[in-house]
């Protein structure tokens, strides 16, 4: 599943995790870096975002294409759920004032992603894990 010369996302899997894998956005523009890792559930459809970093020479808001560009090179390029874990500190802030995290800035990442996939946020899911959160959207296909 490795990348091929034209794509933006080159992605292969996770040495350290069955099912995960990692998406490199420096193709997408060299020097940029940026990148995420990303595990898997194919029996629920499930893709959790982990540790999403965008490519800094990419306007704003161009991760969840890249993510799009990624997921097609796995084995669930059309998740039924996407999770952002590693909630960054304006997102928690929201979520732990009982916001759905929409607006904020991983909440604009997985509607971006899913806007992407040509699909539609069916439902926000915000999942307490102790004092942390990790943000669900549930995704909703033409």
């Amino acid at each position: 599943m490795s990348s091929s010369p034209h794509r933006r996302c080159a992605v292969r899997p996770s040495l350290l995790a069955l099912d995960a894998w990692i998406f490199d956005f420096d193709p997408a523009a060299p020097g940029g870096g940026g990148g995420a890792a990303v595990a898997l559930d194919r029996d629920v459809g499930l893709a959790s975002i982990a540790g999403v970093h965008r490519n800094l020479l990419l306007p704003s808001r161009s991760t969840g294409a890249l993510i799009v560009e990624g997921l097609s090179q796995t084995p669930v390029p059309r998740p039924a759920i996407l999770e952002a874990y590693n909630v960054e500190e304006s997102t928690r802030y929201n979520l732990s004032n009982g916001g759905d995290g929409q607006g904020t800035l991983l909440g604009n990442m997985l509607a971006d992603t899913v806007r992407a996939l040509g699909a539609t946020v069916g439902r926000w899911e915000p999942v307490p894990d102790g004092q942390w959160f990790h943000l669900r959207v549930h995704v909703v296909y033409p």
